[in-house]
């Protein structure tokens, strides 16, 4: 018997192998009496909704986040399979706050199963918001890796490792993994306990590759959007999270997709940890600042359009060499406004980070995250233009912000949906699909 073919008391009675209506009424009872109407023609089922998102990808922003890679220990599926069951469970007792008390009693002579800086009572403000996504390695395949849970077959079909792109620095420690979660939470200390409580219960089955602590933009930095520690609004053109019909264009998976089943409603993401030179970048004036990014810092308006709000359509049309907005510029190259362009939209959710000194400078710059239905399409299209364009409207070189960025870290991992129902655990979409 598989893995998935063992069914809780609640699967067992709802399904259609054995119904308690089954074995309760007789059979005549479901015999129609001669020359009586034939029963009425059951309707059509509706069509199947699918699954729900993870928290963390529409949810509002949080405080605190630690995004981490991980590595699976395990060596088979069935082993796997336990794994993601206990990892589902814990996520849903840091969700809760209840993580803590969940470990009570204390027992005497025993390792204590809480790492109790938060307390042992659940409390709202200990609540996590936990992201699960897979990696490449998890799956293996052709240029990839061993396929050590037999899950090639079934892996997303753009999910690769992350290339390295022109500016580039990418650090082999801190880039792609077998899983990947965002732990999202009020306070750093609250994203901490997540991870290390994870870490301390499931340390058989997972070691951790790589962690990245970062925080909000500061709020009160001005609208539409707060400020990123370059002095500019960050994601004045990001999609509405809030809209469905962006998210089903941009973001969900949908059957048009050709993925496997299982993906059905999850979608890709792109994670880049990326170091802002803040040194150098405060050595220039307001005014060449502006040019490399294309917006005014002060308000956030475009150079071409200053009088218009910064959430304003407009396009390039009246400026097709450059010489107000040069073809450089970070949001000219980013979204070009072309027809076509729009195809290339994703979801924005970064944060900063700050961990101190970098040899005599500051470590500090950009959690990136991109959700989409296609990182080739979307991510790796809009890099494109910021790095290397193949079209000369857009000029030649690199954007010049690119001389201030570092990206170092990071990678592509695939979020899948969230449970259909109770009884079901994070990842077992996957694992069925597997056979």
């Amino acid at each position: 018997m598989r893995w998935w073919q063992r069914l809780t008391r609640r699967q067992f009675l709802t399904s259609g192998g054995l119904s308690l209506a089954s074995v309760a009424l007789p059979a005549t009872l479901g015999t129609p009496r001669a020359g009586a109407a034939p029963p009425a023609q059951a309707p059509a089922p509706a069509p199947a909704m699918p699954p729900p998102p993870q928290p963390g990808i529409v949810t509002p922003v949080p405080n605190a986040v630690v995004l981490a890679g991980l590595t699976v220990l395990v060596s088979t599926r069935e082993r796997l399979a336990h794994l993601l069951q206990e990892l589902d469970r814990e996520i849903h007792l840091l969700a809760a706050g209840e993580a803590g008390a969940a470990a009570l009693p204390l027992l005497p002579r025993r390792r204590a199963t809480n790492s109790g800086e938060l307390g042992y009572q659940p409390t709202p403000e200990a609540a996590l918001e936990v992201t699960l996504g897979f990696g490449a390695s998890l799956f293996g395949g052709p240029d990839i890796g061993p396929d050590r849970f037999g899950l090639a077959a079934v892996r997303p079909r753009g999910l690769t490792p992350m290339p390295s792109f022109p500016g580039d620095d990418l650090d082999p420690a801190q880039t792609d993994s077998d899983l990947f979660l965002q732990l999202g939470a009020s306070h750093p200390m609250v994203a901490l306990h997540g991870l290390r409580h994870l870490l301390r219960r499931l340390g058989w089955g997972l070691a951790l590759k790589y962690a990245f602590t970062g925080f909000t933009f500061f709020p009160g930095s001005g609208t539409p959007a707060p400020r990123g520690l370059l002095g500019y609004h960050d994601g004045t053109n990001n999609l509405p999270a809030t809209d469905p019909a962006a998210m089903a264009e941009h973001v969900w998976i949908q059957p048009a997709d050709e993925e496997p089943a299982w993906c059905l409603g999850g979608t890709y993401l792109v994670v880049r940890r990326i170091r802002e030179l803040l040194e150098r970048w405060d050595r220039e004036s307001a005014e060449r600042q502006d040019f490399h990014m294309g917006r005014r810092k002060f308000d956030g308006t475009s150079l071409l359009a200053p009088d218009a709000p910064p959430t304003a359509p407009f396009d390039y049309a009246a400026d097709p060499d450059g010489r107000v907005v040069p073809l450089t510029a970070h949001v000219r190259r980013a979204n070009p406004r072309r027809p076509g362009d729009e195809a290339s939209r994703f979801l924005r959710r970064s944060f900063a980070y700050f961990v101190g000194d970098a040899g005599g400078t500051l470590d500090a710059g950009l959690l990136f995250m991109a959700f989409q239905r296609n990182i080739e399409r979307q991510f790796a299209a809009t890099k494109r233009r910021l790095e290397a364009p193949d079209d000369p409207a857009l000029g030649s070189g690199p954007q010049t912000l690119s001389e201030y960025l570092v990206p170092n870290g990071g990678g592509y991992y695939f979020v899948p949906p969230a449970p259909a129902s109770p009884d079901e655990f994070l990842g077992e979409g996957l694992l069925r699909a597997a056979g």
